[in-house]
């Protein structure tokens, strides 16, 4: 079977523990294979661990193509987030770049607290 071949950067979208779609920007690809053996013949399967941080790894064949109906709308609004991504993202980070890291770090967690999130959702 063939998968997507996904590279660094690329928005992937799939279906998490919780039922949720969730969508999350590839950091790193592994290339990986593995042995099957379908109806008496064997054949080897490749396919790659997609990382979307330190310790979360999706697979690629673990991913919701971007026309599926589930996928969609959530596509809409990050196409529309990406716009003002790229040029927030730099422009936040070129201010943050005048300061110390510990503030760096403590902007990070304001913000994490003014979303509302915890450290352990990243």
């Amino acid at each position: 079977m063939r998968w997507k071949n996904y590279k660094p950067g690329d928005r992937i979208f799939y279906k998490a523990y919780d039922g949720e779609i969730h969508s999350d920007i590839v950091l790193k690809v592994e290339e990986l294979t593995y042995e099957e053996n379908g109806c008496g013949q064997p054949y080897t399967v490749h396919y790659q661990e997609l990382y979307v941080s330190e310790l979360m790894v999706i697979e690629n064949y673990n991913c919701l193509p971007q026309n599926s109906p589930e996928v969609k709308e959530l596509l809409k609004k990050y196409k529309s987030y990406d716009k003002i991504k790229e040029k927030l993202v730099p422009d936040i980070l070129d201010k943050l770049s005048l300061f110390s890291k510990n503030i760096q770090r403590e902007f990070v967690s304001e913000l994490i607290a003014k979303f509302g999130l915890s450290p352990s959702e990243f």
